[in-house]
């Protein structure tokens, strides 16, 4: 059934109402939460793995799937499969900011900094959370 969950996540219908939600981005939040459902939503990353997720550190498989290393829960590293259509939404989100770095995520601009940083797991969570979507 499309509304039922077995475990603590979000259901397939809310999931559904979020991939239309981000289809069509039109401001530079649009396309950052776009790009971070992407991803959170095809590779079952921890918060603190999501924001430290680098384009350094994303390789090619030898069946040609992108693979990104990133650091695990108690330090060991780990090995992820990227989704394509997620890829293109942080390619998107990087075009549209017009800004190149080796973080998929980025912070907004602020008023007195010229220079932006990853965002935190706690910017993350708060991403998240202005969704309106409970779990």
């Amino acid at each position: 059934e499309e509304g039922v969950m077995l475990s603590k996540g979000l259901s397939y219908a809310t999931m559904k109402d979020l991939a239309n939600e981000f289809k069509n981005p039109k401001t530079e939040i649009d396309y950052r939460n776009r790009a971070i459902f992407g991803i959170m939503s095809t590779t079952g990353l921890r918060a603190r793995e999501v924001v430290g997720l680098k384009f350094s550190s994303v390789f090619n498989s030898p069946e040609e799937f992108k693979l990104a290393k990133y650091r695990k829960k108690g330090g060991g590293w780990g090995i992820v499969v990227l989704n394509p259509e997620a890829m293109n939404f942080v390619a998107e989100y990087h075009s549209y900011i017009g800004i190149r770095s080796d973080y998929f995520f980025l912070s907004l601009p602020e008023k007195n900094r010229k220079s932006r940083h990853p965002i935190t797991t706690r910017t993350l969570q708060n991403i998240v959370k202005s969704w309106n979507k409970v779990t």
